[in-house]
Parts: C-alpha cells; sequence; structure tokens
C-alpha cells in the first residue's frame, strides 16, 4: 500500500473519511463520502509526507490550520495544477494560512442539517475555517479562474462539494488534452 504514495507530488489535494466525532458530523451532515480534505507539502524519508490541513484539536495551540505528518493513505487524490507557477501558489497559499483558528461554526452548521435547518452564512471570516476552505482557497489562488465552476464561495463548501468540483474540473482538463492530441 505505501507504493501509492510514490505517485503524489506537492499540491496535491487528499481527500480521507476523516476521524472521529467530528469526521461523522460532516460524512452524515453532508452525506459525502469525504470529511477531510488537505494539500500535500513535501514527502518525508520515512515514507510519509508533511501536509498542511485545517484540524480540530482539544488542545488550543494544535486547533486549526497548521502542518501535519500524514502516515494513513488518503481515499482519494486529486491534481488539480498543471504549471509549477500554479503548484507554487497552491503551496504558498497554504503555508500562508497555517495559524487560522478551526471553524467550529461551520461544523455547527453541518450539525445543525440533523434537525432539518439548513443555511448558508453570507460571512467570510479569514479567521476561522476548516479544511475544506483552507485548500479551495489555495486551490483558487493558483487558478481564480477556476471560482465561477464552484457552486459556492470558499466559506462555504464542504469536502464532498470540493471533491465533486475537483472531479469535474479535472475530468475536463483529461477530454481537453485528449483533443489535442
Amino acid at each position: 500500500m505505501r507504493e501509492l504514495f510514490l505517485d503524489i507530488k506537492p499540491g496535491d489535494i487528499g481527500f480521507t473519511k476523516g476521524g472521529g466525532f467530528v469526521g461523522w458530523i460532516i460524512r452524515h451532515g453532508t452525506g459525502s463520502a469525504y470529511a477531510h480534505v488537505f494539500v500535500y507539502v513535501k514527502p518525508l524519508k520515512n515514507g510519509n509526507w508533511e501536509t498542511i490541513e485545517a484540524w480540530p484539536s482539544k488542545k488550543a495551540h494544535l486547533d486549526g490550520t497548521r502542518r501535519r505528518i500524514r502516515t494513513e493513505l488518503p481515499e482519494k487524490i486529486v491534481r488539480v495544477w498543471r504549471s509549477h507557477d500554479e503548484q507554487a501558489a497552491i503551496l504558498n497559499k497554504s503555508a500562508e494560512l497555517v495559524g487560522t483558528r478551526y471553524g467550529w461554526g461551520e461544523i455547527l452548521r453541518i450539525a445543525l442539517r440533523f434537525v432539518g435547518i439548513k443555511f448558508i452564512p453570507r460571512y467570510d471570516s479569514s479567521k476561522r475555517a476548516i479544511c475544506s476552505n483552507v485548500t479551495m482557497q489555495a486551490v483558487l489562488a493558483s487558478r481564480a479562474g477556476l471560482g465561477p465552476l464552484f457552486r459556492f464561495e470558499s466559506f462555504q463548501t464542504w469536502p464532498g462539494e470540493l471533491a465533486e468540483t475537483l472531479d469535474r474540473i479535472v475530468w475536463a482538463q483529461d477530454r481537453i488534452r485528449e483533443r489535442r492530441r
């Protein structure tokens, strides 16, 4: 299984089912297979990866967007960047967002769906974010023209929605490449 890490490149986007209670809320509250998303930053000598991801924690100094050592394999990997410049922009924006506090309000918004309360926030808080908010900001920093392809703003997007939209974008890129051949 470890050899699957070999095709990952810095700037790639990883998706997982997420873990713990927050992961369960996100998966079941949004009806998605994915509850967590992150940006791969660099491979480590032991086969693991350094990533940047928004992560909830009971420890205040670990709560939010941070660098993390990822040892587990993702459920899905998406490469949305097409050039070194786009790759660098994803990595730079991700690094810039390290230190952003975790978006517990967004988790509450997802949890409220269990009791039938659905709403879309009208504000963008640059001080708080969940994993998909951070990752989408990094993607849009590299390819701003993709913004209209997303149904929601970055602060309103959840992991499943991000995965589906990135899949459509990569699928379209592949079709364009095939036509050019």
